[in-house]
């Protein structure tokens, strides 16, 4: 009986040190680089606004009796159009929004005292060196935050 306590004693201080480490809270944003292109996350909300005049203090939320307006929601990464069907001229116009549903990637290179890696674990001598770099196909990164030996 005593084994069983120490082993659930055990067990519940490991799952308290597994789950301890704080998750960062990132800032939703959009990014428009410089060709004027404008990202999002897949998982934004999408609204229309209107404006009287050619300012953007007084925007207007654009209704709808459309249960899938306001919020829209985008169906996946990738490119999506919002289009404007000009009857008078026989045009569409088109604005594009890119909405990115896969996160960067993170990808270490040791540069001196790698002993050994398995999977996403890495052992190495104290004193090495290593150089992370992050990508994203799509609309980069802005930072990257490392976590090492759960610190």
């Amino acid at each position: 009986m005593r084994i069983v306590k120490l082993t659930l004693l055990f067990t519940v201080i490991l799952q308290l040190h597994l789950l301890g480490q704080e998750q960062l809270k990132h800032e939703a944003k959009l990014f428009t680089d410089s060709t004027g292109q404008v990202f999002t996350r897949v998982d934004a909300p999408a609204y229309i606004f209107i404006s009287p005049d050619d300012s953007t203090e007084r925007l207007m939320l654009v209704p709808s009796n459309d249960k899938l307006a306001n919020p829209m929601e985008w169906d996946g990464h990738g490119s999506h159009y919002i289009v404007y069907k000009n009857l008078k001229q026989k045009t569409n116009i088109r604005f594009r929004v890119l909405a990115d549903g896969i996160p960067p990637k993170s990808e270490p290179l040791f540069t001196k005292g790698l002993l050994f890696s398995y999977n996403n674990t890495y052992f190495s001598e104290i004193g090495s060196e290593v150089v992370i770099t992050a990508t994203d196909d799509m609309t980069g990164v802005e930072n990257s935050y490392v976590s090492m030996d759960g610190n």
